[in-house]
Protein backbone atom coordinates (compact mmCIF):
# COMPACT_ATOMS: atom_id res chain seq x y z
CA UNK A 1 0.00 0.00 0.00
CA UNK A 2 3.00 2.32 -0.04
CA UNK A 3 2.66 5.29 -2.39
CA UNK A 4 5.32 6.55 -4.78
CA UNK A 5 4.12 9.47 -6.90
CA UNK A 6 5.43 9.69 -10.43
CA UNK A 7 4.87 13.45 -10.60
CA UNK A 8 6.40 14.43 -7.27
CA UNK A 9 10.08 14.45 -8.23
CA UNK A 10 10.42 18.08 -7.11
CA UNK A 11 9.76 16.90 -3.56
CA UNK A 12 12.34 14.12 -3.59
CA UNK A 13 14.61 14.04 -0.57
CA UNK A 14 17.74 12.16 0.37
CA UNK A 15 17.06 9.23 2.69
CA UNK A 16 20.34 8.32 4.44
CA UNK A 17 21.32 4.78 5.37
CA UNK A 18 24.18 5.42 7.80
CA UNK A 19 23.27 5.81 11.46
CA UNK A 20 24.81 9.24 12.02
CA UNK A 21 23.19 10.71 8.92
CA UNK A 22 19.87 9.08 9.83
CA UNK A 23 19.97 10.81 13.22
CA UNK A 24 20.47 14.18 11.54
CA UNK A 25 17.71 13.42 9.03
CA UNK A 26 15.27 12.43 11.80
CA UNK A 27 16.19 15.47 13.90
CA UNK A 28 15.41 17.77 10.98
CA UNK A 29 12.02 16.14 10.50
CA UNK A 30 11.18 16.28 14.21
CA UNK A 31 12.13 19.95 14.36
CA UNK A 32 9.99 20.74 11.32
CA UNK A 33 7.03 18.83 12.74
CA UNK A 34 7.31 20.71 16.05
CA UNK A 35 7.16 24.00 14.16
CA UNK A 36 4.12 22.92 12.13
CA UNK A 37 2.36 21.54 15.20
CA UNK A 38 2.94 24.57 17.43
CA UNK A 39 3.04 27.49 14.99
CA UNK A 40 1.47 26.33 11.74
CA UNK A 41 2.77 25.80 8.22
CA UNK A 42 3.43 29.52 7.63
CA UNK A 43 6.14 29.47 10.30
CA UNK A 44 8.01 26.68 8.51
CA UNK A 45 10.94 27.50 6.25
CA UNK A 46 14.31 25.88 5.66
CA UNK A 47 16.29 28.60 7.44
CA UNK A 48 14.10 28.32 10.53
CA UNK A 49 14.40 24.54 10.60
CA UNK A 50 18.19 24.69 10.22
CA UNK A 51 18.44 27.25 13.02
CA UNK A 52 16.18 25.39 15.44
CA UNK A 53 17.82 22.09 14.57
CA UNK A 54 21.29 23.58 14.91
CA UNK A 55 22.54 22.30 11.57
CA UNK A 56 24.17 24.20 8.74
CA UNK A 57 21.71 25.23 6.03
CA UNK A 58 23.85 23.42 3.45
CA UNK A 59 23.48 20.25 5.55
CA UNK A 60 19.72 20.63 5.53
CA UNK A 61 19.70 21.14 1.75
CA UNK A 62 21.73 17.95 1.41
CA UNK A 63 18.64 16.10 2.63
CA UNK A 64 15.78 18.40 1.64
CA UNK A 65 15.87 20.77 -1.36
CA UNK A 66 12.92 22.87 -0.18
CA UNK A 67 10.17 23.33 2.40
CA UNK A 68 7.66 21.18 0.57
CA UNK A 69 10.03 18.23 0.45
CA UNK A 70 10.11 18.33 4.26
CA UNK A 71 6.30 18.39 4.48
CA UNK A 72 6.11 15.57 1.95
CA UNK A 73 8.64 13.46 3.88
CA UNK A 74 6.81 14.02 7.17
CA UNK A 75 3.41 13.08 5.82
CA UNK A 76 4.78 10.11 3.89
CA UNK A 77 6.51 8.79 7.02
CA UNK A 78 3.33 9.26 9.08
CA UNK A 79 1.16 7.47 6.53
CA UNK A 80 3.61 4.58 6.32
CA UNK A 81 3.18 4.12 10.07
CA UNK A 82 -0.61 4.24 9.64
CA UNK A 83 -0.42 1.54 6.96
CA UNK A 84 1.67 -0.74 9.18
CA UNK A 85 -0.82 -0.40 12.04
CA UNK A 86 -3.83 -0.97 9.76
CA UNK A 87 -2.31 -4.04 8.13
CA UNK A 88 -1.38 -5.55 11.50
CA UNK A 89 -4.97 -5.17 12.69
CA UNK A 90 -6.44 -6.43 9.41
CA UNK A 91 -4.50 -9.66 9.76
CA UNK A 92 -6.60 -10.42 12.84
CA UNK A 93 -10.01 -10.20 11.13
CA UNK A 94 -11.98 -13.46 11.13
CA UNK A 95 -15.63 -14.33 10.62
CA UNK A 96 -16.15 -13.78 14.35
CA UNK A 97 -14.37 -10.44 14.66
CA UNK A 98 -16.50 -7.72 16.22
CA UNK A 99 -16.22 -4.62 14.02
CA UNK A 100 -16.63 -2.20 16.93
CA UNK A 101 -13.81 -3.81 18.92
CA UNK A 102 -11.69 -4.01 15.77
CA UNK A 103 -11.92 -0.30 14.96
CA UNK A 104 -11.62 0.65 18.60
CA UNK A 105 -8.21 -1.01 18.71
CA UNK A 106 -7.02 0.29 15.37
CA UNK A 107 -8.07 3.90 15.90
CA UNK A 108 -6.57 3.95 19.39
CA UNK A 109 -3.26 2.87 17.88
CA UNK A 110 -3.60 5.63 15.25
CA UNK A 111 -3.86 8.16 18.08
CA UNK A 112 -0.74 6.86 19.79
CA UNK A 113 1.86 6.75 17.03
CA UNK A 114 5.23 7.66 18.50
CA UNK A 115 6.37 11.05 17.23
CA UNK A 116 3.02 11.82 15.61
CA UNK A 117 0.47 12.77 18.29
CA UNK A 118 -2.99 13.73 16.96
CA UNK A 119 -2.27 17.46 17.13
CA UNK A 120 0.82 17.01 14.96
CA UNK A 121 -1.01 14.71 12.53
CA UNK A 122 -3.83 17.22 12.04
CA UNK A 123 -1.41 20.13 11.60
CA UNK A 124 0.50 18.09 9.04
CA UNK A 125 -2.67 17.16 7.16
CA UNK A 126 -3.64 20.83 7.00
CA UNK A 127 -0.15 21.69 5.77
CA UNK A 128 -0.53 19.19 2.95
CA UNK A 129 -3.96 20.51 1.96
CA UNK A 130 -2.85 24.14 1.67
CA UNK A 131 0.03 23.18 -0.65
CA UNK A 132 -1.62 22.85 -4.05
CA UNK A 133 1.57 21.25 -5.39
CA UNK A 134 0.96 18.32 -3.05
CA UNK A 135 -2.66 17.79 -4.08
CA UNK A 136 -1.75 14.65 -6.05
CA UNK A 137 -0.18 13.09 -2.98
CA UNK A 138 -3.14 13.99 -0.78
CA UNK A 139 -5.61 12.53 -3.29
CA UNK A 140 -3.58 9.34 -3.63
CA UNK A 141 -3.48 8.84 0.13
CA UNK A 142 -7.26 9.26 0.28
CA UNK A 143 -7.71 6.70 -2.49
CA UNK A 144 -5.44 4.17 -0.79
CA UNK A 145 -7.28 4.66 2.51
CA UNK A 146 -10.71 4.16 0.95
CA UNK A 147 -9.51 0.97 -0.77
CA UNK A 148 -8.31 -0.31 2.60
CA UNK A 149 -11.68 0.27 4.24
CA UNK A 150 -13.44 -1.40 1.31
CA UNK A 151 -11.33 -4.49 1.98
CA UNK A 152 -12.36 -4.28 5.64
CA UNK A 153 -16.01 -4.26 4.64
CA UNK A 154 -15.47 -7.29 2.44
CA UNK A 155 -13.81 -9.15 5.30
CA UNK A 156 -16.70 -8.25 7.59
CA UNK A 157 -19.06 -10.00 5.20
CA UNK A 158 -20.34 -7.37 2.79
CA UNK A 159 -21.48 -8.86 -0.52
CA UNK A 160 -21.67 -5.52 -2.31
CA UNK A 161 -19.36 -4.56 -5.14
CA UNK A 162 -16.35 -2.34 -4.52
CA UNK A 163 -18.11 0.47 -6.39
CA UNK A 164 -21.14 0.20 -4.10
CA UNK A 165 -18.93 0.25 -1.01
CA UNK A 166 -17.01 3.40 -1.92
CA UNK A 167 -19.40 5.70 -0.08
CA UNK A 168 -19.44 3.50 3.01
CA UNK A 169 -15.64 3.28 3.03
CA UNK A 170 -15.41 7.06 2.63
CA UNK A 171 -17.66 7.51 5.66
CA UNK A 172 -15.34 5.27 7.69
CA UNK A 173 -12.37 7.38 6.61
CA UNK A 174 -14.22 10.56 7.65
CA UNK A 175 -15.01 9.00 11.03
CA UNK A 176 -11.36 8.05 11.60
CA UNK A 177 -10.18 11.54 10.72
CA UNK A 178 -12.86 12.92 13.01
CA UNK A 179 -11.43 10.90 15.87
CA UNK A 180 -7.92 12.19 15.18
CA UNK A 181 -9.22 15.77 14.92
CA UNK A 182 -11.13 15.56 18.20
CA UNK A 183 -8.22 13.84 19.96
CA UNK A 184 -5.94 16.69 18.85
CA UNK A 185 -7.96 19.03 21.10
CA UNK A 186 -8.17 16.74 24.12
CA UNK A 187 -5.68 15.20 26.57
CA UNK A 188 -4.46 11.66 26.07
CA UNK A 189 -6.63 10.40 28.93
CA UNK A 190 -9.69 11.08 26.75
CA UNK A 191 -8.42 9.16 23.72
CA UNK A 192 -9.94 5.84 24.77
CA UNK A 193 -13.40 7.40 25.08
CA UNK A 194 -12.99 9.10 21.70
CA UNK A 195 -12.05 5.82 20.04
CA UNK A 196 -14.97 3.99 21.66
CA UNK A 197 -17.51 6.50 20.35
CA UNK A 198 -15.91 6.51 16.90
CA UNK A 199 -15.76 2.72 16.75
CA UNK A 200 -19.44 2.56 17.67
CA UNK A 201 -20.25 4.96 14.88
CA UNK A 202 -18.26 2.91 12.36
CA UNK A 203 -19.92 -0.31 13.53
CA UNK A 204 -23.27 1.32 12.83
CA UNK A 205 -22.09 2.38 9.37
CA UNK A 206 -21.00 -1.18 8.63
CA UNK A 207 -24.27 -2.62 9.90
CA UNK A 208 -26.22 -0.40 7.51
CA UNK A 209 -23.86 -0.83 4.56
CA UNK A 210 -25.01 -2.58 1.35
Amino acid sequence: MAYTGENLEQFNYYQPTQARAERTFSRILKTALDIIENEGIDALNTNRVAEDCQVNISTLYHYFPNKDSIVYALYKRWFEKIVIIAEQHRETITARTNSKKFYNGMIYDFLNIEGYPPKAAIALEQAIKVRSELAEFDEAITEISVKGYIEDLKKFGSQASKTELTITASLILIAVWGAITIAAEHPKKDHLLITEYTAGMIASIIKNSP
